[in-house]
């Protein structure tokens, strides 16, 4: 059974530019950007203090057991429903170990080293621009931002201004194509993993993300011989780091 690409299912990776991989680790480049200055004709160039270092990122194996009645295995429609299921649940885990540390799982949002600041992330447009602010003066571009459902939806039902009926979350102009909508320009995405109360803005280029396996499928029915019961065992070998602190901006209401 071949599994679509991570980056079809995940909500997270379609918004950064993943690499692949089929090494135990990569390491991805973070560069340190120099200062250029005016010099007179003939004169000695001064060094710009660039600086290049390498982050190493390991791709970590997550993985689940589906059991399925042998019926069910030879009917082909619900054998494509089971991979349907088995390419969701992995993308759901990929995208939920970006904002939430798992045991043997990659570094999270919550747990790396990013730009934080203590508001709400519903209260309004004012904290978006402003934290887009901050980034854009680092150095970095906001391209999406991440809301748990709820908080979404609450942004959703917020106006522009008292008595407009325009909300401050401008609808995708395809449904069902875009993201749920823009902030700003921005494109809003949803993702059941993120706490309430808290919101991410991230720039998807200053991102790390590391592909080694999408999701293979094996199947074997000696196990569950005697139940009448065929084992789908599914596997992805997946990893991500945050290169820019400068790039991922958490707004949390810590209150």
């Amino acid at each position: 059974m071949i599994l679509p690409a991570l980056e079809q299912r995940s909500v997270v990776l379609r918004h950064l530019q993943p690499a692949r991989t089929t090494a135990p680790s990569v390491h991805l480049p973070k560069i340190t950007d120099g200062s250029v200055g005016w010099f007179a004709e003939g004169s000695v160039i001064d060094d710009v203090g660039a600086a290049a270092d390498m982050i190493e990122v390991v791709p970590k194996k997550v993985a689940g057991i589906a059991t399925i009645s042998n019926e069910s295995v030879a009917d082909s429609g619900a054998a494509d429903l089971i991979g349907q299921t088995l390419a969701r649940s992995l993308a759901l885990a990929v995208d939920t170990s970006f904002f939430l540390t798992k045991v043997s799982g990659p570094v999270s949002l919550a747990a790396a080293t990013v730009t934080a600041h203590d508001a709400s992330p519903t209260s309004g447009l004012d904290v978006w621009v402003d934290a887009a602010t901050i980034m854009e003066s680092a150095g970095s571009q906001p391209s999406v931002i991440f809301l748990s459902p709820l908080d979404r939806a609450i942004l959703a039902k917020i106006k522009e201004a008292t008595g407009s009926n325009k909300p401050v979350l401008v609808p995708p102009a395809t449904p069902g194509v875009a993201a749920d909508g823009s902030l700003n320009g921005v494109p809003a995405e949803i993702c059941s993993a993120i706490p309430q109360r808290t919101g991410y803005l991230i720039d998807g280029e200053r991102v790390g993300a590391v592909i080694r396996t999408d999701g293979n499928v094996a199947v074997d029915g000696s196990a569950g011989f005697a139940s009448d019961v065929t084992l789908m065992r599914v596997t992805g070998r997946f990893g991500g780091a945050v290169i820019y602190p400068d790039s991922v901006f958490r707004i949390k209401d810590v209150a």
